[in-house]
C-alpha cells in the first residue's frame, strides 16, 4: 500500500496464509508480503506469549524485545507489527 500513499500500512499480520518465514510475511522485507486491503484486529491488551516463555519451548525461541513492546502499552496501543505462532503467538 506504500506505493498508493500509505504512509504507516501493516506490514505484516498472523494469519496461516502469510506465515513467517515465507514469501508472503513482510511487506517490505519478502517477495510478495500479504496481499493488499486486509485489515488487522487491532489492540490487544491481554497478549501475552505462551507459558513456556521465557524458557523450555523446545528449543523455540522467545523474543522478550516482542512482547515488552506490547505489554505495558496502554490498552488502545498494545499493538504490534508481527506474525510470529507459537510460542510467541502473534
Amino acid at each position: 500500500m506504500y506505493d498508493y500513499g500509505s504512509d504507516n500500512g501493516v506490514n505484516e499480520f498472523y494469519h496461516t496464509w502469510f506465515g513467517d518465514g515465507t514469501n508472503w510475511d513482510n511487506v517490505q522485507n519478502d517477495l510478495y508480503g500479504p496481499a493488499p486491503g486486509f485489515l488487522t484486529g487491532g489492540p490487544n491488551p491481554s497478549y501475552n506469549w505462551d507459558a513456556c516463555c521465557p524458557s523450555g519451548c523446545s528449543g523455540l525461541t522467545c523474543n522478550s524485545n516482542q512482547v515488552d513492546r506490547i505489554m505495558g502499552q496502554p490498552k488502545q496501543k498494545a499493538y504490534d507489527d508481527f506474525n510470529t505462532s507459537w510460542p510467541m503467538n502473534s
